[in-house]
């Protein structure tokens, strides 16, 4: 996105560009007008009607465009794209704007983006000093949120990184970092967990371990490649999950309601 300094207004808008000549992302948010949004589709349905269509593949970096040509009935097909198609409408029609924010940004497509993404709303809570943080100790490298209503052993060490919900238990001798512990979640003593997300009332056994792997800090995957196959870094533990103790879990997405007695690595367990 390339925009005025003074008005904000978007003089040049490209989605996915090949070369970077600004530093301004599309977040993802936007705020539309009736007087513009509704002028603006109309504009590119009729620009569809007098010219064919190209169709990209923005999943896949080698796929090239296709051309579709008309539909046996004469139609073309009005398939719209938001970002491709609206916004660089509305940008070449001197109507779209920007709000521009310093906060952090973190894209979040799969449901282990919610441990980087966590990690960055601690560490600006912990720069802002924020009361809510659980202070640092022995036990507590920060920045950790433990819920008023969770129960945490003295004992038990957790951070960095690291949110505690509602109700939760977390036992003696411990080890919990870089996760989320949901509400209900209960950690047995001397279980560690490690880039992991523990779901609503999970139970992970005394000396069970329950890990992802790390990735890069300013990787947006959360993925890695094991063995030749692609596989997700952060475990996840739907609701009600079971791991047995003493059972190692990693780098595995667990379906709810299911109990782990078993080590179990790489893999979606349905």
């Amino acid at each position: 996105i390339v925009s005025d300094a003074h008005t904000k207004r978007v003089l040049h808008y490209v989605e996915k560009p090949e070369s970077h000549i600004s530093n301004l992302i599309n977040c993802g948010v936007y705020l539309f007008a009736t007087e513009c949004i509704f002028p603006s589709i109309r504009s590119v349905i009729k620009r569809r009607a007098t010219r064919p269509r190209l169709l990209s593949y923005p999943s896949s970096e080698n796929l090239d465009s296709s051309f579709i040509a008309e539909d046996d009935d004469g139609e073309k097909p009005e398939v719209l794209r938001l970002e491709q198609d609206i916004l660089s409408d509305l940008a070449d029609s001197n109507r779209f704007f920007v709000h521009e924010t310093k906060d952090f940004w973190r894209q979040i497509k799969t449901a282990g983006s919610a441990v980087p993404a966590n990690a960055l709303y601690l560490q600006k809570a912990w720069q802002a000093q924020s009361d809510e943080l659980t202070p640092p100790s022995a036990f507590i490298v920060p920045p950790v949120y433990i819920h008023p209503t969770a129960e945490v052993d003295p004992t038990a060490k957790l951070g960095p990184n690291v949110s505690v919900g509602p109700r939760a238990v977390i036992g003696a001798g411990a080890r919990v970092k870089e996760s989320i512990i949901l509400e209900d979640a209960e950690i047995k003593h001397d279980a560690c967990v490690l880039y992991s997300i523990i779901g609503w009332g999970s139970r992970v056994g005394a000396w069970a371990r329950v890990e992802g792997t790390p990735t890069p800090a300013g990787s947006h995957s959360t993925s890695i490649i094991k063995n030749g196959v692609k596989v997700q870094s952060i475990t996840i533990l739907g609701k009600e999950c079971g791991v047995g103790d003493e059972v190692r879990v990693q780098n595995c997405v667990c379906l709810p309601y299911k109990d782990l007695k078993r080590d179990v690595t790489n893999a979606v367990i349905m």
